[in-house]
């Protein structure tokens, strides 16, 4: 049922990414980016653009726009220096 509603299932605990974002997910991840993002340009400069999340909440929400997107690539569960929550990135 969660599949067919477009529920996203982390660990048991179930996430729904709210319909008015998917509808403009371009405009609303430059607002994530300019927020919790960075830009910046590889040795070759290439530009990289990433977005960051922590817990198992922003884990549920990097899969959502990693799959609304259609690119980039996924970094779960990375050890972050506090020593706190895991975070999620999406380049």
């Amino acid at each position: 049922m969660a599949k067919t509603m477009n529920i996203t299932n982390v660990n048991g605990a179930f996430y729904k990414l709210n319909d008015d974002i998917k509808k403009d997910i371009h405009s609303y991840t430059a607002a994530f980016i300019d927020s919790d993002g960075y830009i910046t340009m590889d040795k070759n400069f290439n530009p990289r653009v990433g977005l960051i999340a922590t817990g198992e909440r922003g884990k549920a929400f990097m899969l959502e726009m990693h799959k609304s997107l259609g690119c980039g690539r996924l970094h779960l569960d990375q050890k972050s220096p506090q020593a706190t929550r895991s975070v999620q990135r999406l380049n």
